[in-house]
């Protein structure tokens, strides 16, 4: 069963938001800069929430739904990384 738990959906929704403030205000305003600055901050939103999860240890903390956002068996901060180096390559046609 594919999961996406109501932590990952807020991650997903405010990294894409930042993505597309810092895109607008800072740079040019194309897909490419938004996807790629939606994916840092799903990277950064859910390791730092990750990390402050205490009362979760090894494996179920970093990859793990109860640890963080999940979205289709993957947590978000895979998400993002993976949606990045997608975006780096090329290999991201928004």
């Amino acid at each position: 069963m594919a999961t996406l738990n109501i932590r990952g959906l807020i991650f997903l929704m405010a990294a894409a938001v930042l993505g597309h403030l810092i895109s607008y205000f800072f740079f040019d305003y194309v897909p490419q800069t938004r996807l790629a600055f939606a994916s840092i901050f799903m990277v950064i939103i859910d390791l730092v929430y990750r990390a402050r999860q205490d009362n979760l240890k090894g494996f179920s903390r970093w990859y793990g739904s109860r640890g963080g956002g999940s979205a289709v068996f993957m947590p978000i901060w895979l998400f993002g990384m993976i949606t990045f180096v997608c975006v780096l390559t090329g290999h991201a046609d928004v």
